[in-house]
């Protein structure tokens, strides 16, 4: 209980710092709750593949989209792994990684990442 108000709290204040464009600090929260989050569940748990997916995003915002391609995809194969290729979050993944590809300039790519979370 006391690790997941915890948790809680930090996930809050990094969305408040993302909200405000903070994008750097709260970077930096996301990735220490995914290492505790890495501690408690394992690599392989569907919350630490949103933690991923959420780290992601943040990278994309800061322009850094090779790192944030590297964390969806990581995100999409432990989602399609625990929850099946049918599963909404998995859907969520290939969105963001289509976002990230188009903002690379690979139009096509991005469409096809768009497309398959669409099946």
């Amino acid at each position: 209980m006391f690790l997941q108000r915890i948790t809680e709290t930090a996930w809050t204040l990094s969305q408040e710092m993302y909200d405000k464009g903070k994008f750097s600090d709260c970077l930096l929260v996301r990735e220490h709750l995914l290492t505790a989050m890495q501690h408690v569940f394992g690599h392989e748990h569907t919350d630490v593949a949103a933690g991923l997916d959420n780290i992601g995003v943040v990278y994309r915002d800061l322009g850094k989209l090779p790192e944030a391609l590297a964390k969806h995809d990581e995100a999409l194969r432990i989602r399609r792994s625990k929850l099946g290729d049918d599963h909404i979050d998995v859907a969520k993944s290939l969105d963001n990684i289509g976002l990230v590809y188009r903002d690379l300039g690979n139009l096509a790519e991005a469409l096809a990442k768009h497309d398959e979370a669409l099946r």
